[in-house]
């Protein structure tokens, strides 16, 4: 008998041209004294709208979820730097909630589900990516690579967030070599070593790859998320929670 179909969530933003009152407002909202702290310490405002926006989206997501207002959301890390959830922080009813963060200086991205150990990564297609593919690429998928008659840093960063979502997956973050593990070269969904594997194309020539822990049926739904939606989202959540708390 087929085991029931899972769903999965991913949430995108492309995020807006920098307004710094725009983003220190968000980090108001989400971020605790420790996460602050990170924010703070990033030298650019670009980094820091990277970092705000990643937050905002998982805990405007588990805030929805389980009818808790964002600001009461915390995250902590694991062994690896692996951002999971305090559950000290919420009651979540017994259920498990996996996800994962990834952003580029355009694109933030993030990977809900309940079943299963998920990871996630964005890169944008870019040529001078070429100086990085043995640094990525086992010497196997550098001949499959250099043998394609065209889009090669195209299967490239294909390849390399495949790699780094895997790595996330499986809680280790970036702590081991790229180019020391393999991954499916097809293009297409496919199940292999354990997990499922995906990947999607998103605007302005990003590659968007998840990767999913093996032994459930799933369906994957991706949206794009407004920015100003997304604080618009978190400031309705907060004010709600805070209404049912003080009538």
């Amino acid at each position: 008998m087929d085991k029931p179909l899972n769903i999965l969530e991913v949430q995108w933003i492309a995020l807006p041209k920098h307004k710094d009152w725009q983003d220190r407002e968000l980090a108001q909202y989400v971020l605790d004294e420790e996460e602050n702290g990170v924010y703070e310490r990033y030298h650019t405002k670009r980094k820091r709208l990277e970092f705000v926006t990643g937050r905002a989206l998982v805990k405007e997501y588990i805030g929805e979820k389980y009818g808790v207002a964002s600001d009461k959301i915390k995250l902590i890390k694991n062994a690896y730097g692996k951002p999971v959830l305090d559950k000290s922080s919420i009651r979540t009813e017994g259920q498990e909630i996996y996800f994962n963060i990834t952003h580029t200086d355009e694109i933030v991205a993030a990977v809900f589900g309940h079943r299963e150990q998920v990871g996630i990564d964005v890169e944008q297609v870019r040529e001078d990516h070429r100086s990085i593919m043995t640094s990525v690429l086992t010497s196997r998928e550098l001949d499959y690579v250099n043998s394609l008659p065209y889009n090669v840093i195209e299967i490239l960063c294909m390849i390399w967030t495949r790699k780094e979502a895997r790595l996330k997956a499986e809680g280790y973050g970036l702590s081991r070599l790229l180019n020391s593990i393999e991954v499916p070269l097809s293009l297409e969904k496919i199940e292999a070593e354990g997990y499922h594997w995906e990947s999607h194309r998103l605007p302005n020539n990003h590659w968007l790859s998840i990767v999913v822990e093996g032994g459930h049926r799933y369906s994957m739904l991706i949206k794009e998320v407004k920015w100003e939606e997304l604080v618009q989202r978190i400031d309705g959540n907060i004010r709600k929670q805070t209404t049912q708390q003080f009538p």
